[in-house]
């Protein structure tokens, strides 16, 4: 994915900090983060947005790590906010999407992680936030 983002001109900024080290099951996480930073790619390029970043960090509490993805895309129209995880909603033409990405992304953090996927609008993008249960 990182030739890709690099090929379409797409700045990845890390921030990581310091977490627990957690028993989880890393292959759903990345699906997840795999799902999430590809649709951000999509709306980046699609919108045709000068200095497209997307920003991976993270952060804890006392039960879940938290992994937010943010991108500077302008975020989720207000109309779809509480769409976006349904099953087949889809923003893309019949050719370029089904509408499961996110669903599934979701039902893999809940059912296999004991935590959440969450979106919610910043002044610059998106923000989906993944939670797993420590």
């Amino acid at each position: 994915m990182e030739k890709s983002l690099e090929n379409n001109d797409i700045t990845i900024e890390r921030i990581f900090f310091k977490t627990e080290k957690i028993d989880t099951l890393p292959r759903e996480i990345l699906q997840i983060l795999l799902n999430i930073i590809k649709n951000a790619k999509e709306i980046l390029v699609e919108k045709e947005i000068e200095n497209k970043v997307i920003k991976i960090y993270t952060s804890e509490d006392d039960v879940y790590l938290y992994i937010d993805i943010e991108d500077n895309a302008g975020g989720v129209p207000k109309e779809n906010l509480n769409k976006i995880f349904q099953p087949y909603f889809t923003t893309k033409d019949e050719h370029n999407g089904t509408g499961l990405g996110l669903y599934m992304s979701k039902t893999m953090a809940q059912k296999h992680l004991g935590g959440d996927l969450r979106v919610k609008n910043s002044k610059h993008g998106a923000i989906f936030t993944l939670s797993i249960k420590k």
